[in-house]
């Protein structure tokens, strides 16, 4: 796996472990090849193999500032993210913009804003 094969598989990863449109192309493998087929219960998404999903995670703390700041770039072009909606601190956000920095602005609807960078805090895609 080379490393844009690697960051297109983490930002599938990132925005939804279902991401099997950008996964798939990212490592041109069937979903059976990413996913523990045992870990699905009726009607749940699988979950990926554990093995992969440490790679990643080992992947990633290598990361520097500025990879993690192409990281989020990646997001942004990928449009995955993009005015989609994120659950944090248990207000639902919604993506704005991207600063310069790399960080995503985010609004909530009572007129909050706040600067998400990547591993600042737990937030789940809706």
């Amino acid at each position: 796996i080379t490393d844009s094969q690697k960051l297109k598989l983490v930002i599938g990863i990132g925005l939804n472990y279902s991401a099997v449109p950008i996964l798939e192309p990212a490592l041109a493998l069937p979903p059976i090849a990413l996913y523990d087929p045992g870990s699905r219960a009726p009607g749940q998404p699988q979950e990926l193999i554990p093995a992969i999903v440490q790679a990643i995670n080992d992947w990633l703390g290598c990361l520097y500032a500025g990879q993690v700041a192409e990281l989020l770039a990646a997001f942004h072009q990928s449009h995955w993210l993009w005015h989609r909606q994120i659950r944090l601190d248990q207000k639902i956000w919604t993506c704005q913009e991207m600063t310069t920095d790399g960080r995503l602005r985010l609004a909530s609807p009572d007129g909050e804003t706040r600067l998400l960078a990547q591993g600042d805090y737990e937030w789940q895609i809706l």
